[in-house]
């Protein structure tokens, strides 16, 4: 993981394509998460994916990284997403959580 973390920008955009990747997924959200802030924008651009469960994925791990400049995008993607309960409470679940961040 941590060798991963040092390649930085040429693994963000394939770790966030393996959200849609069952076994990869937790992996992904960890490496992302520890790449940290060079990796919001393009998970910011993934909160716009029409599947919600690849944007749950987003959402958690902008929440973990911190970064407050997701917050709108969490806000637009939750409304997005209202229809399918499980996904939009884990995605205000990291909305809440992210919020409450310093």
């Amino acid at each position: 993981r941590k060798a991963l973390a040092k390649m930085e920008d040429a693994v963000i955009a394939p770790l966030i394509a393996c959200f849609e990747k069952p076994g990869l997924q937790y992996e992904a959200q960890t490496v992302l998460t520890q790449i940290g802030a060079k990796a919001v924008p393009k998970l910011i651009d993934t909160l716009a994916d029409d599947s919600a469960d690849v944007v749950v994925l987003a959402a958690k791990s902008l929440s973990a990284i911190g970064d407050k400049s997701a917050l709108d995008p969490i806000k637009e993607a939750m409304a997005k997403h209202k229809s399918k309960e499980k996904q939009y409470r884990s995605i205000k679940g990291a909305y809440d959580e992210l919020q409450q961040k310093p």
